[in-house]
């Protein structure tokens, strides 16, 4: 799956779990329907500013999660690297001794 398509299905499943909630939430209190379409209101009207706050989470964890892949990035590069420096060594010391044998 792609990042893209990860991140929409990430995003629209915190959207269906959050009017899912609330949807439950008022459905399974005993109201009148007057007080229920108000509190369907109120809850709609509160909604993008929840969503809001989800995805600014979201955007911090992703940020965060960059960083630190990132940092393991670099240190696995430099670990390589060094590993190839140290392997050449070994090999040129190796192609030395033989061809002072030789």
């Amino acid at each position: 799956m792609s990042d893209r398509n990860s991140k929409d299905s990430l995003l629209k499943g915190l959207l269906i779990g959050l009017v899912s909630g609330a949807i439950f939430t008022l459905l399974s209190t005993p109201k009148s329907g007057k007080e229920l379409r108000g509190d369907l209101k109120e809850s709609a009207e509160e909604l993008p500013k929840e969503f809001q706050s989800v995805l600014t989470d979201i955007k911090a964890f992703y940020a965060k999660s960059q960083d630190l892949l990132s940092a393991i990035a670099e240190t696995q590069y430099t670990k390589v690297k060094e590993a190839v420096v140290e392997t050449k060594k070994v090999i040129d010391e190796k192609l030395k001794e033989n061809k002072d044998i030789n």
